[in-house]
């Protein structure tokens, strides 16, 4: 007989002989096991009826899944949201990593394409994804992020998500190329009256950022119209403490270490000098001065 078939029919025994030692080992646990296997069945036939279990298995789970939600009318491939029938929310949000305002390269040199895709592309988009993940099926579900964070609690994985998908969101914003320079109109007004002086703020935020220990964020916030420079730990955000969030630098090491390293002052230098977007930031403060005025 020819060594290749003698070779293929060894195979063939002990891939047998595998498959009916894992079946009896399952047994003799006390499991259930999908495949029962005859060490005299042919090899294809058993491969076959694998097949087929696998097929049935993926049935059952969809009938499963049927009998939770309405897929009668299922959305087509890539769509966003799923209606769930128990239970029933009136309003799904499945929420998306937004889109950058400039592109993956438009804040280089100072922050390269490399760190917003690594920044952006995958650890925004992993609290994103995280986010969906803890609400699903859930009465949040139906809330904005905002109202998650809110109504979460500090410290929690739904808050640390909810909080970071927001926080990074905002941070983009904060940035733009051909950036830096000082305000304008009612927030250069506000820095005068709160701070003395736009140089006298920059020391403040850069104090701040660079002296936090560990991770967290550096905030210029305003609450009651009033200026004051935070900083916060982890996810922790000015909205969970009654604050407006005017302008922030994110101090995690991933958002900058590609680029700068351990020089974390060198970041906040580049992020003020060239990055930071002051007309984002009078716009949120003048939408706080307005919501000041309605309340």
């Amino acid at each position: 007989m020819p060594l290749r078939m003698i070779l293929k029919g060894t195979l063939v025994t002990l891939a047998v002989a595998a498959l009916g030692a894992a079946a009896q080992e399952i047994q003799k646990r006390g499991k259930t096991s999908y495949l029962q296997v005859d060490q005299t069945e042919p090899f294809a036939s058993i491969f076959n009826r694998m097949t087929s279990e696998k097929a049935a298995i993926e049935r059952r789970h969809e009938s499963l899944l049927e009998q939770r939600y309405d897929l009668s009318n299922r959305p087509a491939k890539g769509a966003t949201t799923l209606a769930a029938t128990q239970p029933s929310y009136e309003e799904v949000h499945v929420f998306a990593l937004p889109k950058l305002a400039y592109p993956i390269d438009g804040l280089a040199p100072h922050l390269s394409a490399e760190t917003l895709e690594y920044h952006y592309g995958k650890h925004h988009q992993s609290y994103v994804d995280h986010v969906n993940e803890l609400v699903a099926g859930k009465p949040e579900a139906g809330k904005t992020l905002e109202q998650i964070i809110l109504g979460a609690q500090a410290g929690s994985p739904l808050f640390n998500n909810a909080a970071q998908a927001w926080n990074h969101s905002f941070y983009w914003n904060c940035m733009r190329p051909d950036g830096g320079g000082t305000p304008r109109g009612p927030l250069l007004d506000a820095v005068l009256r709160d701070f003395g002086s736009m140089e006298q703020l920059r020391a403040q935020l850069a104090t701040a950022a660079i002296g936090h220990f560990g991770s967290g964020w550096a905030w210029l916030v305003a609450k009651d119209r009033k200026l004051a420079v935070r900083t916060t730990h982890d996810a922790d955000l000015p909205l969970y403490h009654g604050q407006t969030a005017l302008l922030t630098i994110d101090v995690w090491e991933h958002a900058y270490y590609i680029d700068f390293r351990n020089a974390r002052a060198k970041y906040i230098e580049a992020f003020l000098d060239h990055l930071a977007n002051w007309e984002f930031a009078e716009q949120n403060y003048v939408g706080d001065a307005t919501l000041a005025r309605a309340s």
